[in-house]
């Protein structure tokens, strides 16, 4: 249960840094807030997140619909960007991994478990098993 709760944290912490970056700093002004270098590397960030999430963890339905609507947030973000005229490769690439993790996953294969396991460890957690 450890590592859902963590990287469920860790991902809506930095997308609601991106969405306090749109209303805050840039007042919906969707042109500058996609111009801007933070809230491209934050949006790739919670995609990366959401990638480590659906490739290291089980199967958890209460943590699973909450990264589904992240991951969804993510996508129409993306295509503010896109209509601005702001590439995201890695974004977009992220993107079209997701799906492909989650197939994996039903199926058992955590690609990045191993990883986790070392993430939270270090920071003095338990995984389970």
């Amino acid at each position: 249960m450890t590592e859902h709760l963590f990287l469920y944290v860790f991902t809506a912490v930095i997308g609601a840094m991106n969405t306090w970056l749109l209303l805050v700093f840039h007042e919906f002004d969707f042109d500058s807030w996609s111009y801007n270098i933070a809230s491209r590397i934050l949006n790739s960030i919670t995609l990366l997140g959401v990638l480590f999430y659906f490739s290291a963890t089980k199967l958890n339905f209460n943590y699973d619909i909450y990264m589904i609507c992240i991951y969804i947030i993510n996508i129409v973000v993306l295509f503010i960007f896109s209509y601005y005229k702001r590439n995201m490769r890695i974004g977009m690439i992220v993107a079209m991994l997701i799906p492909i993790m989650i197939l994996l996953r039903l199926f058992g294969i955590l690609p990045l478990r191993y990883l986790l396991w070392c993430i939270i460890d270090g920071l003095g957690g338990t995984i389970t098993k």
